[in-house]
Protein backbone atom coordinates (compact mmCIF):
# COMPACT_ATOMS: atom_id res chain seq x y z
CA UNK A 1 0.00 0.00 0.00
CA UNK A 2 1.46 3.31 -0.47
CA UNK A 3 0.39 6.94 -0.25
CA UNK A 4 1.95 10.20 -0.05
CA UNK A 5 1.74 14.07 1.04
CA UNK A 6 1.26 16.90 -1.72
CA UNK A 7 4.01 17.12 -3.39
CA UNK A 8 5.06 20.83 -2.80
CA UNK A 9 7.12 24.32 -2.93
CA UNK A 10 6.02 26.34 -0.15
CA UNK A 11 2.82 27.60 -1.36
CA UNK A 12 3.38 25.91 -4.97
CA UNK A 13 2.16 22.53 -5.59
CA UNK A 14 1.68 19.51 -8.54
CA UNK A 15 -1.54 18.06 -9.24
CA UNK A 16 -2.91 15.17 -6.39
CA UNK A 17 -2.46 12.93 -9.04
CA UNK A 18 1.18 13.71 -10.40
CA UNK A 19 2.53 10.24 -9.24
CA UNK A 20 1.82 6.85 -10.55
CA UNK A 21 3.72 3.32 -9.99
CA UNK A 22 4.19 2.12 -13.82
CA UNK A 23 5.14 -0.98 -13.37
CA UNK A 24 6.78 -4.22 -10.75
CA UNK A 25 9.24 -6.52 -11.42
CA UNK A 26 10.49 -9.47 -9.12
CA UNK A 27 13.38 -11.99 -8.54
CA UNK A 28 13.98 -14.29 -6.25
CA UNK A 29 17.21 -12.95 -3.76
CA UNK A 30 20.41 -14.81 -4.53
CA UNK A 31 20.89 -18.53 -3.37
CA UNK A 32 17.19 -18.11 -2.50
CA UNK A 33 14.47 -20.36 -3.21
CA UNK A 34 11.04 -18.17 -3.95
CA UNK A 35 8.00 -18.34 -5.40
CA UNK A 36 7.64 -14.86 -6.62
CA UNK A 37 4.58 -13.35 -6.01
CA UNK A 38 1.74 -13.07 -8.47
CA UNK A 39 0.78 -9.76 -8.45
CA UNK A 40 -2.24 -9.95 -9.88
CA UNK A 41 -5.43 -8.86 -10.23
CA UNK A 42 -2.92 -5.56 -10.18
CA UNK A 43 -2.71 -3.73 -13.41
CA UNK A 44 -0.08 -0.68 -13.93
CA UNK A 45 0.06 1.86 -14.15
CA UNK A 46 -1.53 2.56 -10.57
CA UNK A 47 -2.70 6.54 -9.78
CA UNK A 48 -1.30 7.22 -6.06
CA UNK A 49 -3.14 9.96 -4.13
CA UNK A 50 -1.54 12.28 -2.51
CA UNK A 51 -2.79 15.47 0.07
CA UNK A 52 -2.22 17.84 2.59
CA UNK A 53 -2.82 14.78 4.90
CA UNK A 54 -1.67 11.43 3.04
CA UNK A 55 -5.00 9.97 1.81
CA UNK A 56 -5.91 6.14 2.17
CA UNK A 57 -3.09 4.60 0.43
CA UNK A 58 -3.77 2.61 -2.89
CA UNK A 59 -2.36 -1.27 -3.57
CA UNK A 60 1.03 -1.52 -5.48
CA UNK A 61 1.97 -4.94 -4.62
CA UNK A 62 0.00 -7.77 -3.69
CA UNK A 63 0.34 -11.79 -3.53
CA UNK A 64 -2.31 -14.77 -4.67
CA UNK A 65 -2.40 -17.42 -2.32
CA UNK A 66 0.54 -19.88 -2.44
CA UNK A 67 2.63 -17.12 -4.33
CA UNK A 68 5.40 -14.18 -2.25
CA UNK A 69 7.04 -17.39 -0.57
CA UNK A 70 10.59 -16.76 0.29
CA UNK A 71 13.12 -14.07 -0.03
CA UNK A 72 12.24 -11.99 -2.80
CA UNK A 73 13.47 -8.14 -4.20
CA UNK A 74 10.57 -6.09 -5.95
CA UNK A 75 11.13 -2.97 -7.67
CA UNK A 76 8.81 -0.10 -8.63
CA UNK A 77 9.46 2.40 -11.71
CA UNK A 78 7.37 5.19 -9.99
CA UNK A 79 6.82 8.17 -12.08
CA UNK A 80 6.25 12.08 -11.36
CA UNK A 81 4.45 13.95 -13.99
CA UNK A 82 4.98 17.51 -13.91
CA UNK A 83 3.56 20.11 -16.40
CA UNK A 84 5.94 22.31 -18.56
CA UNK A 85 4.17 25.17 -16.64
CA UNK A 86 5.36 23.99 -13.66
CA UNK A 87 7.87 26.61 -11.40
CA UNK A 88 11.07 25.79 -10.69
CA UNK A 89 11.42 24.95 -6.97
CA UNK A 90 12.48 22.00 -4.65
CA UNK A 91 9.76 20.40 -4.09
CA UNK A 92 9.50 17.54 -1.60
CA UNK A 93 7.01 15.01 -0.80
CA UNK A 94 6.54 12.11 2.46
CA UNK A 95 5.76 8.19 0.64
CA UNK A 96 3.86 6.35 3.18
CA UNK A 97 4.43 2.30 2.38
CA UNK A 98 2.46 -0.11 4.87
CA UNK A 99 2.76 -3.93 4.61
CA UNK A 100 -0.46 -4.61 5.87
CA UNK A 101 -0.49 -8.83 6.15
CA UNK A 102 1.61 -11.11 6.19
CA UNK A 103 3.18 -14.55 6.96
Amino acid sequence: MKTETDVKAGALSLATTSTSDMSAAGSCDPNATCTLAANTPLTYPVAIPAGTTAPIAVKIQTAMLNSGLGNQTWTHSMQLTIPANTKAAAYTSTWIYSLVSGP
